[in-house]
C-alpha cells in the first residue's frame, strides 16, 4: 500500500485526489480513450457496510500512517486507493501457481468474471498476458476467472460476494445441479428474465465496464 501511494503521488496524484495518479493509462481493444486508475471503482461504500472490513482498513491506515507521517492522505482518499487495488488487482503467480505479488493491470482489469472462463491469465515475471481459448468477436465476450473455478459452487459464491461484492450468475453457476439451494430464485424465474438479469448484473460485476 505504501508503494502504491508513493507511485500515485509521483505520477500525477496529490493528497487531495490520489486517484488522478497512475500514469497515462492502458489502451483497451474496441474502447475509445485510455483506461486510467481513476476509471476503476473502489466499492468504498460496500467495504463500509462490513464492520470487519472497516476495522481492518482502520488498522491498515494507522500502520501506513506510521511510515508516511505528514504525507498521509485522508481516510477517504486512502479507501479510494485501497478499494481500487483490492477489487481490481491480480495475484501474481509463477508457473506453479505460487503467489509472489499483487498488481493492478489497468487494461486486463476490465475483464469480467465467469466460473467457466474463455480466457486464461498467465504471468511471465511481472508481465501479464491474457489468452483467449477461441476467437472472440468483441471484448464483451471475454471472461476470466477471479478464483479457482474448480471450487464447489457455495465456496465460489461466498468468495466472490465477500471479496468482490457480487453474486456470480454465469452459466456454470446457474445450471449446476449443485447450485439448487444457492440460486433458487434465479432458477425458478422465467428464462427470458434470467437472461436479462444476467446481462445487467454482468455489467455491474466489479464495476469494470
Amino acid at each position: 500500500m505504501i508503494r502504491a501511494l508513493g507511485k500515485l503521488l509521483q505520477t500525477g496524484g496529490d493528497q487531495e485526489c490520489l486517484v488522478k495518479g497512475g500514469g497515462d493509462g492502458d489502451a483497451v481493444p474496441s474502447r475509445e480513450g485510455l483506461r486510467r486508475f481513476s476509471d476503476l471503482l473502489s466499492h468504498k461504500q460496500d467495504f463500509l457496510k462490513s464492520k470487519e472490513k472497516t476495522e481492518n482498513i482502520k488498522i491498515a491506515y494507522d500502520e501506513v500512517e506510521e511510515f508516511l507521517l505528514e504525507k498521509m492522505p485522508s481516510m477517504d482518499q486512502f479507501m479510494e486507493v485501497l478499494g481500487r487495488l483490492y477489487i481490481n488487482g491480480f495475484e501474481i503467480c509463477d508457473h506453479a501457481m505460487k503467489s509472489y505479488g499483487w498488481g493492478v493491470y489497468l487494461g486486463p482489469s476490465i475483464l469480467d468474471h465467469s466460473c467457466q472462463p474463455n480466457c486464461m491469465v498467465a504471468f511471465h515475471g511481472k508481465t501479464l498476458t491474457v489468452t483467449a481459448a477461441s476467437h472472440l468477436a468483441t471484448l464483451e465476450e471475454a471472461f476470466i476467472s477471479y478464483l479457482n473455478p474448480a471450487l464447489p459452487i457455495n465456496i465460489r459464491q461466498s468468495k466472490l460476494y465477500n471479496n468482490y461484492f457480487f453474486k456470480c450468475i454465469c452459466s456454470k453457476c446457474v445450471h449446476s445441479h449443485k447450485s439448487k439451494g444457492v440460486l433458487a430464485s434465479e432458477e425458478s424465474a422465467e428464462p427470458e428474465k434470467v437472461e436479462k438479469e444476467v446481462k445487467e448484473k454482468r455489467k455491474r460485476q466489479r464495476g469494470r465496464r
